[in-house]
Order: structure tokens, then C-alpha cells, then sequence
């Protein structure tokens, strides 16, 4: 029985709430995905971190026959965290391939995206404390559907779909790699709607060391450090994870012991080293699942996710949803989005919520405009 790669944040809390139909094992969290585990390595390939994770978690190794020497033995991943989940783990590997992972009845299942894409099934989301903000049930549907970026048949012709709001909740047929985002808006959903805050999980304490780790000076005589070197130095003896998305960085022709540092010798703050260096390579970073992720800046650009926003305090009679969505989407330091350009972030209203699907960068920005 298992879910494969849900954000552990809200595996078990929303499963045990998602009643009333009937759906696969897949549907469903292997409790083996909750184990911990560690990633340590160097250009290693996914087949060889797979069969290291399967052996010592005591699954089966399952790779489905679509799954080519390509996908699995020539995709690298560069990756050190300790004291992760297996589910987490996981997703470190989803995150550099195009490949889906599922833990099921001892397991280990890899299959493509687009096979992922393929296997619908239905699941029945509560709409507890959020289902009452919800006042266009047809703008609620096409809401979710711009916010996850996911496939769905009436966008694209094929995909998932949504059914009728009702009192016993949302039904959402989607893929499982589908599930696993609206698992996590749904949990998001509820906790913003009543006021709160979610309680912070252990990978955000983590992104919080990372940052602190990467605010203070670097101790050293002056020099240029290799990116590898910089980050064993500051986030590995520090027990703080990190990853380079090495396949990105070879598609784009970025040789990774070129990617220099230079620290000139005085208190500047690391991050700001950092941060000079990989724009001048073309590459970005942010903190996610327990990791310092480093990738090109193309698809930095590319990657985006969702989040949620209390706007209630900037609302009155004066400033409207719709004029807080246009000051938003006409900030030229938001970048482009869906609704103005056809392309770019997504954003939806609901009550005194807003739902936006952005990159890390824009979310960097948007606390402080929306204070």
C-alpha cells in the first residue's frame, strides 16, 4: 500500500481524512516511505541510488519495462542529506528525472511521467474549513486546475478531472503524481482558512539552518573555492544537505569545476558569494526538502509551485481582490503570468485567500509585497 513521494508534511493527516471511495493501494502512504534514510553521492547514477535504497529498505526493485538505459543508468545525481525520509529521498530523485517513484506492497516501483500521467484514479478531498470561501464553484475548478499545472481533459484533452462540490468534499480524478501536489493544496487549504499558520516541518527547520549557514563570513584567506568544495565546506560539516542538478548543468554545456567562488577575504556573507557565482554561471538555487538545490537558472524558471497567501488584511473597500491580483501581475519583478501573458505563474482568490503557482524566486518576494 503506498503513495509514492507525498511532501511527508501532509501524508498521514490527509490520507486519514480522504474517505468514501474506493481507489488502488497506490493511492494510499506506505508507512516505509516515513523510514530514514541518507543520500551520499557523487555523480552517481538514479539505477545505482535505486538499488542502494531498495536493498536497504528491503523492497523489490520494479522498473517498468519503458524505463530506458537512459532514464536510469545515464541520468547522474550529485546529492548528500542525512536523516531524510525514504519518501523524501525519493523526491530528490524525481526531482532530476522523469521518473515517478511508488512504494507498494514491498516494491520499489519506477515507472516514466508520462506513464504516471496515464493511471487516473478518483480520491474524495475534504473541503472542511475551506469549502465555505468557495462562492463560483466553476472558478473554484479552474482554479485548481491553472494553480497545479497538472493535465486535465478540460484543458488539455486528456488528464484528470474534477467533479462537483459537495458537502462530503471534492472528488479529483488525477494521476498519482497529481495526488501528491493536491494532497498537499487541500492540507494547505485548511490550515490557511482558519487564520493559521502550518506548523513548520523538519524541512523547514532545515531550510532555516541552511540559510543561517549561508548568512554568516566565510573563515578563509582569499580565493576561489569550487561550487562542490564551497558547499561541502559550508552546508556538510554542518550536516545540512545539498544537491546539484548535474543533468541540467550538462545539457546546457556548464562544466560544474568551473563554477568558482570567489571569496575575497573579508566578512561579506556567504550567500552573497554564492549567489554572484551562480548568476554568472546561469544557475540558481533554493532550499527544498531538506536540501540546498542547485540548478540552472532555465529551469529555475521552469519549476514552479504552489502556495497560499492570507491577503484579508490588504482587503477593504478601497482594494479589492481583483485590484490586489492586477498590482501583482503588472510588478514587472514577478515575472509573466498565465491569465496576462499565456505563459508564467497562476493565481486564484478564494475568500480572503489567494492561491499562487510561481517560482521559488517570485515566492521569495511575494511575503514581503503582501505584508
Amino acid at each position: 500500500m503506498g503513495l509514492l513521494v507525498t511532501p511527508l508534511k501532509f501524508s498521514i493527516a490527509v490520507l486519514a481524512m480522504v474517505v468514501g471511495l474506493a481507489h488502488p493501494a497506490s493511492a494510499q502512504t506506505d508507512r516505509r516511505l516515513l523510514q530514514k534514510t541518507s543520500l551520499d553521492f557523487d555523480n552517481a547514477t538514479i539505477g545505482d541510488v535505486l538499488k542502494d535504497l531498495a536493498e536497504r529498505h528491503k523492497l523489490t526493485l520494479a522498473l517498468s519495462p519503458k524505463v530506458t538505459e537512459r532514464e536510469c543508468d545515464q541520468k547522474k545525481v550529485m546529492v548528500h542529506v542525512a536523516g531524510t525520509t525514504l519518501g523524501s529521498a525519493l523526491n530528490r530523485l524525481r526531482a532530476v528525472s522523469p521518473l515517478v517513484f511508488a512504494v507498494d506492497r514491498g516494491e520499489l516501483k519506477v515507472v516514466l511521467q508520462e506513464e504516471d500521467d496515464e493511471r487516473l484514479y478518483p480520491i474524495r478531498y475534504p473541503t472542511i474549513g475551506w469549502g465555505p470561501l468557495v462562492e463560483d464553484v466553476d472558478s473554484l475548478k479552474s482554479g485548481l486546475m491553472g494553480v497545479t499545472g497538472l493535465r486535465w481533459k478540460e484543458i488539455d484533452g486528456r488528464g484528470g478531472s474534477i467533479g462537483d462540490l459537495t458537502p462530503q468534499g471534492l472528488v479529483i480524478e488525477q494521476s498519482s503524481r497529481g495526488h501528491s501536489e493536491i494532497r498537499q493544496l487541500v492540507a494547505d487549504l485548511a490550515v490557511h482558512a482558519r487564520g493559521r499558520k502550518p506548523i513548520p516541518t523538519a524541512a523547514d527547520r532545515v531550510g532555516l539552518r541552511i540559510a543561517d549557514a549561508l548568512r554568516g563570513p566565510l573563515d578563509s584567506p582569499a580565493r576561489e573555492i569550487p561550487l562542490v568544495e564551497f558547499l561541502k565546506q559550508v552546508l556538510g560539516e554542518q550536516k545540512l544537505g545539498w544537491q546539484i542538478d548535474v543533468n541540467a548543468l550538462n545539457d546546457e554545456g556548464i562544466e560544474l569545476d568551473k563554477v568558482l567562488l570567489k571569496h575575497p577575504g573579508d566578512k561579506r556573507a556567504r550567500y552573497s558569494m554564492l549567489d554572484e557565482a551562480l548568476k554568472s554561471h546561469g544557475l540558481a538555487r533554493w532550499a527544498v526538502e531538506e536540501v540546498e538545490f542547485v540548478t540552472t537558472q532555465a529551469r529555475a524558471d521552469q519549476t514552479t509551485t504552489a502556495r497560499i497567501y492570507q491577503v484579508g488584511h490588504r482587503l477593504d473597500g478601497m482594494n479589492t481582490m481583483t485590484a490586489l491580483m492586477q498590482q501583482l501581475q503588472n510588478n514587472p519583478e514577478l515575472g509573466s503570468w498565465e491569465q496576462v501573458d499565456g505563459e508564467g505563474g497562476f493565481m486564484f482568490p478564494l475568500g480572503h485567500l489567494l492561491v499562487i503557482r510561481q517560482t521559488a524566486a517570485v515566492h521569495g518576494r511575494l511575503p514581503q509585497l503582501l505584508q
